[in-house]
């Protein structure tokens, strides 16, 4: 048996519990709603370089290739956020894959994405990325916990899912607490 991280076009049946990045297609009743999570604009300290400066700045941002997890849909929101919206970047890269790509990218020196704070907490924390603009912080989706009809849980998935939530809240404090 298997737990899915993914986005919510499909939901395989042997799955034992689905973890979705938008509202997934299934029965309400095997649904629950985990919450959302705030989007920021981080690169690798590298990129930056020591010049960096640490006032929020959209056109700093700007001068830099944007990293995309969709069509420039989060960008664009982000901008408007920000109070630039319109603005664009000269240089882009779409990486609609998978989120892990993102990531990947942005800590290869790549690029800014905007990535989910409670995911990237271990590289913040380690100054191996930075938040490149507190300003603005986007909350576009909710992730969503998803379980098989109530005849084909087992104890274990029951068990993780438990888990889950209590992970989620306690990573949801402490990313208020640290957030600037």
């Amino acid at each position: 048996r298997r737990v899915l991280f993914r986005s919510p076009r499909t939901i395989p049946g042997e799955v034992d519990l689905a973890i979705t990045y938008g509202k997934p297609p299934v029965s309400e009743d095997r649904v629950t709603r985990l919450g959302k999570s705030q989007l920021v604009p981080v690169a690798s300290v590298e990129l930056l370089g020591p010049d960096w400066n640490d006032t929020p700045d959209v056109e700093q941002v700007l001068r830099h290739t944007l990293i995309h997890s969709d069509d420039g849909t989060e960008w664009r929101g982000w901008f408007q956020l920000a109070g630039a919206e319109g603005a664009r970047a000269s240089s882009n890269i779409y990486l609609g894959a998978g989120y892990h790509m993102i990531v990947d990218a942005v800590r290869q020196g790549l690029g800014i994405g905007l990535l989910a704070r409670r995911f990237i907490e271990n590289d913040l924390a380690a100054g191996s990325m930075a938040v490149v603009h507190s300003g603005a912080q986007l909350e576009p989706e909710h992730y969503y916990v998803v379980r098989p009809d109530e005849p084909y849980r087992s104890a274990t998935s029951r068990a993780f899912e438990c888990w889950l939530y209590e992970q989620w809240d306690q990573t949801r404090e402490a990313t208020m607490t640290r957030a600037p």
